[in-house]
C-alpha cells in the first residue's frame, strides 16, 4: 500500500521537528554553538545560539588576556611572589624576579645581606672614625679602636668669630685640636679635663702631668685651655670653658715618655 509522502523535518532534536514527517525536508533547524574552535561547538547546528564557549583568560589586566575568551581560567598576573619582600604583590600568580629586598648590598660590610637588592644605607664597617687620625677612614661606622696619629704633628686652629658663629661651617675653619705635654699619672690618661682627673686621683688641685695629651673641639673657640706654670718636666695646670655643648671634647693619648719638650701649642697660652 502506498503511503502519502510528508515532507517535513525529521530531526528530533530540531526546533521545528514534525513528528508526523516521513521525507526530511532539509529546512531543520538546530540552534546551539556553530563556532568550530569553541569548546562545545556543535557540528548539527544550524543556528548559533550565542552558547559558544572558548577557554581562556578574559581579563584584560592579566598578562595572557585573550580576546576571544568566555571564562577566566588561567589567567596569569606578574609580579613579585614573595610576601617577605617589600613590593609584594597579593594578586600575582607568576613571579616576574621584581621582587625587592632592602639591607646592606655591599659585600665588603659586616652586615651584608645576600638576599638584598635594594641598598638601605645600613652597611656597617669597622676602622677609624677619628678625622684627627692618620689612618682615618670615612667610610667606617664603627669604631674598632685602631686609629693612629703622628705625635710631632700640630693641627691649626681656627679661632675667628665667624667661623664660631658658623659652628665652623665656612671655608677655613677646621678642627680644634690643641696638644700639650702631660707628665703625670697614668689615671689621667683617659680623662676629658683636670677636674675629671682630680676626681680620678682623689686630689682637690689643678696640677698633674705624664706624657702627651690632645685635647679636641669640635669646633673653633669651643674650649680655651691655658697652661699654667711647670717647666722641665715638670706638671703643669689645665683649665677650659666649654660653650654651647654637651661633652664636646674628649681627649686622646698621642705618646708618653719622660722627659720629652711640651710642644708648642697651636692655641691658647
Amino acid at each position: 500500500e502506498d503511503v502519502d509522502a510528508v515532507i517535513g523535518c525529521t530531526n528530533e532534536r530540531a526546533d521545528n521537528y514534525e513528528e508526523a514527517a516521513n521525507e526530511d525536508s532539509g529546512n531543520c533547524i538546530i540552534a546551539g554553538c556553530t563556532a568550530e574552535g569553541a569548546d562545545n561547538y556543535d557540528l548539527e547546528a544550524t543556528t548559533d545560539d550565542g552558547s559558544c564557549v572558548f577557554s581562556g583568560c578574559n581579563d584584560a589586566s592579566a598578562a595572557n588576556y585573550d580576546a576571544t575568551a568566555t571564562t577566566a581560567e588561567g589567567c596569569e598576573y606578574p609580579g613579585c611572589t614573595d610576601s617577605n619582600a617589600e613590593n609584594y604583590l597579593e594578586g600575582a600568580t607568576t613571579d616576574d624576579g621584581s621582587c625587592q629586598y632592602r639591607g646592606c648590598t655591599n659585600a665588603a660590610a659586616l652586615n651584608f645581606d645576600a638576599n638584598a637588592n635594594q641598598d638601605d644605607g645600613s652597611c656597617q664597617y669597622n676602622g677609624c672614625t677619628d678625622l684627627t687620625a692618620i689612618n682615618y677612614n670615612s667610610e667606617a661606622t664603627n669604631e674598632d679602636g685602631t686609629c693612629e696619629y703622628d705625635e710631632n704633628v700640630v693641627a691649626d686652629v681656627v679661632t675667628s668669630a665667624d667661623c664660631e658663629a658658623a659652628n665652623g661651617d665656612l671655608p677655613g675653619c677646621v678642627r680644634t685640636i690643641l696638644y700639650y705635654y702631660y707628665d703625670g699619672p697614668e689615671e689621667c690618661i683617659n680623662a676629658n679635663s683636670a677636674e675629671e682627673c682630680d676626681r680620678l686621683l682623689g686630689l682637690g688641685g689643678g696640677s698633674y702631668g705624664g706624657g702627651y695629651y690632645e685635647y679636641e673641639g669640635y669646633q673653633p673657640n669651643r674650649f680655651s685651655p691655658r697652661t699654667v706654670a711647670g717647666g722641665g718636666g715638670g706638671g703643669f695646670s689645665l683649665s677650659r670653658s666649654l660653650v654651647g655643648r654637651s661633652n664636646p671634647l674628649r681627649s686622646q693619648r698621642v705618646s708618653t715618655g719622660g722627659s720629652r719638650p711640651r710642644p708648642q701649642s697651636s692655641g691658647g697660652g
